[in-house]
C-alpha cells in the first residue's frame, strides 16, 4: 500500500521553498514518515509505501522557527 499525504499551504509560496514534515502518532511513540517540499501550488505530497494497519497522520510546517500543525487524519490501510 501506498501512502499519500498531502497539505495545502495557502497563499502558495511562488519562490521560496519550505519542507513538510508527515508524522504518524496512532502508536505509543511518534513515527516520522518523511518529507515533502512545498510546491509553487502551495501544495506538498508525500508518498511512501506502509503496512496494513490504522494509522493518525499529521503534518508539520516551520516557518521562521514558527511551527504550523495540521488536523489529524486517522485512516486504516488494508
Amino acid at each position: 500500500m501506498i501512502y499519500t499525504a498531502q497539505l495545502n499551504i495557502l497563499p502558495p509560496t511562488p519562490v521560496t521553498q519550505f519542507k513538510v514534515d508527515f508524522f504518524n502518532i496512532s502508536g505509543p511513540k511518534v513515527e516520522y514518515l518523511g518529507s515533502a517540499l512545498i510546491d509553487q501550488a502551495g501544495k506538498a505530497i508525500l508518498s511512501k509505501q506502509i503496512l496494513p494497519g490504522t494509522y493518525t497522520a499529521i503534518a508539520r510546517l516551520l516557518i521562521n522557527a514558527r511551527e504550523i500543525w495540521s488536523n489529524a487524519v486517522t485512516y486504516t490501510v488494508l
